[in-house]
Order: structure tokens, then sequence, then C-alpha cells
């Protein structure tokens, strides 16, 4: 979803998705990995918010981002990390 600028993926299923079809396709690029202090820089820095917006995908580190991402769209978000992603 887009939100605060960039994508924003809290889809667990669909990031797996998205790394499974990457891998297959022996694509390159980068993940970006988004807490609260990451939130703040894309608003201040023009050039992070464009780093974020490249991004093969982004996802959420932390609750209070997905919390906050959960009553803007009013649903229910989940973060899904970066080491929950990797250990899979």
């Amino acid at each position: 979803m887009k939100i605060f600028g960039f994508e924003l993926e809290f889809n667990h299923d669909a990031i797996r998705q998205k790394i499974e079809d990457c891998c297959k396709k022996h694509g390159k690029g980068y993940v970006c990995i988004v807490d609260g202090p990451s939130l703040v820089r894309s608003h201040t820095n023009p050039d992070f918010l464009h780093l974020l917006q490249g991004a093969y995908f982004n996802s959420c580190d932390g609750g209070s981002v997905a919390a906050m991402a959960s009553r803007l769209h009013k649903q229910e978000l989940k973060a899904f990390t970066g080491p929950e992603i990797f250990a899979e």
C-alpha cells in the first residue's frame, strides 16, 4: 500500500512471493525495513525518500508503524520485521 509517500508492504504472503519471484528471476535490488525513525527521515530527507521509493519492497519493522498505519487505513496491519523475513 502506498503510505507516507512510498510503498509499504504489510501482506506477509506477498512479501514471501516477491522474494521468491526475485530469486527465480535472479533479480537484483534492495529491500528496506522501515521503522519509526525511517518514517521521519523520509519526510525530512528527499534522498532517503527516493531510496525507499526505489526499493524492491519495503516492510514494516515495528509495531508502532503498523499500529499507526492500521489506524490511518482502518484495517489490521502487522509488522514483518527483517529478522522474521529472512529467518524463514
